[in-house]
């Protein structure tokens, strides 16, 4: 019998296996993997419960089958008893030959045989009705057991098929996000190309500027040989613009030696500065030196009429771009 629940078993293994191989492959393509050892074993004990509560269905109807024989066998007995003791019970069946003892012996052993084979039927009935209340609290348990995997696994099902939508959303998000990030960076190259066009364009430019440059120092150093006159005239004027310098500061030395004279002036300085600048301290100022002589310089180096004619009329000033800021005297 054992042999056979395991024979059937690995057969309707087999059989669920094969019929259920499209689902498995779809589960695998979805897991990348192929069913493990657990998924088998599961399908294998749903089989076992299939063929166990099969068999139990096949010993139900055996037994009820039996029940339902050895009810029409006490119905037969019955009646067999029935005619048996009419039949003893007439005394035109009596035969001469036996006597009142003997026949009250043989409708004694009749009888207990009777109730010997009554008592057999219904011990036979209440086994019968054992088994088969058994059998079905057994079907009952197994039933229940089966709808508890079937709702055990439906839920892993679910569960499965919620995390498979949650990792195909965030795949979907991560996808997306790369798209965004190779747009990005499609952007930046292009800006870091134009960014490169541009510094090569500026660098170009830089030279352009510096050849021009080096052309205008070539061109001014022919030049300065012409120039050497001219400084020679103003440095004479040079000359006299700070003899008369040192003779008027000579004269406001002496103006400023009467202390008297320049504390009333200073005085008198404080409380401009003071009413112009509305109560706040002053700003120094800070006079430059030779700024004066220079201007004196340049005023008398164009006013001389004897200053010779170095360039033409047709001369332009070029115009240089100065990097550097210009340097305080």
């Amino acid at each position: 019998m054992v042999t056979i629940l395991h024979l059937l078993k690995s057969n309707l293994v087999i059989a669920h296996f094969s019929l259920d191989q499209p689902n498995l492959s779809v589960g695998g393509s979805l897991s990348g993997t192929y069913p493990t050892s657990s998924q088998f074993l599961s399908y294998s004990q749903v089989c076992e419960s299939g063929t166990y509560l099969g068999l139990k269905d096949r010993e139900a109807f055996i037994y009820k089958h039996r029940y339902e024989n050895a009810d029409n066998e006490l119905a037969d007995f019955r009646e067999w008893s029935d005619y048996l003791s009419q039949k003893c019970s007439d005394p035109k069946d009596t035969s001469d030959d036996f006597s009142n003892k003997g026949e009250g012996s043989r409708n004694k052993a009749l009888q207990n045989e009777v109730r010997k084979l009554k008592n057999e039927i219904e011990k036979c009935k209440s086994e019968k009705n054992s088994e088969i209340s058994a059998l079905l609290r057994e079907k009952n348990f197994v039933w229940n057991q089966f709808k508890m995997m079937e709702s055990d696994y439906s839920k892993q099902l679910r569960k499965k098929s919620d995390e498979v939508e949650h990792a195909n959303e965030r795949f979907q998000a991560l996808v997306n996000r790369a798209e965004e990030l190779q747009i990005i960076n499609e952007s930046l190259r292009i800006d870091f190309g134009k960014m490169e066009s541009e510094s090569v364009k500026k660098s170009e430019e830089i030279l352009r500027l510096l050849k021009e440059i080096e052309l205008l120092k070539s061109k001014f150093g022919s030049a300065s040989p012409l120039l050497c006159p001219c400084r020679t005239d103003a440095a004479a004027s040079d000359r006299k613009v700070q003899n008369t310098g040192t003779r008027g500061r000579g004269e406001t030395l002496k103006k400023e030696s009467d202390p008297s004279q320049t504390s009333e002036k200073m005085a008198h300085r404080k409380r401009s500065a003071h009413k112009s600048t509305g109560g706040k301290a002053p700003r120094k100022q800070f006079n430059l030196k030779g700024s004066s002589s220079s201007k004196r310089k340049a005023a008398e180096v164009i006013t001389i009429p004897d200053t010779p004619k170095l360039f033409t009329s047709n001369f332009k000033v070029p115009k240089l771009k100065s990097s550097s800021t210009p340097r305080r005297v």
